[in-house]
């Protein structure tokens, strides 16, 4: 395992389903997998509305360069972290 480097906001649960692990394994392009960062650890840092801010600013170029791709990156981002399945 490759040691993360700065911030306490991304040392949390399974050391072995960090995020960048889960966007690998999950092979997650760059623009949802970034967004899904800062969903991720948007209460962990101390700036909960600037995260999730940047998030919507990653999804909103998702949409203009690909705006025929699904949201299924976003869901299982979603349903990791929170447990909810938005497409219910």
């Amino acid at each position: 395992m490759i040691k993360q480097v700065g911030g306490e906001h991304y040392e949390y649960g399974d050391p072995d389903n960090q995020h960048w692990d889960l966007m690998d394994r999950w092979d997650i392009e760059y623009l949802p997998a970034t967004a899904t960062k800062y969903i991720v650890r948007f209460d962990r840092k101390g700036t909960p509305k600037l995260d999730l801010e940047k998030s919507i600013s990653y999804l909103e170029k998702q949409l203009q360069c690909h705006p025929n791709k699904g949201s299924a990156d976003l869901c299982r981002c979603l349903k990791w972290k929170f447990g909810i399945n938005p497409m219910k």
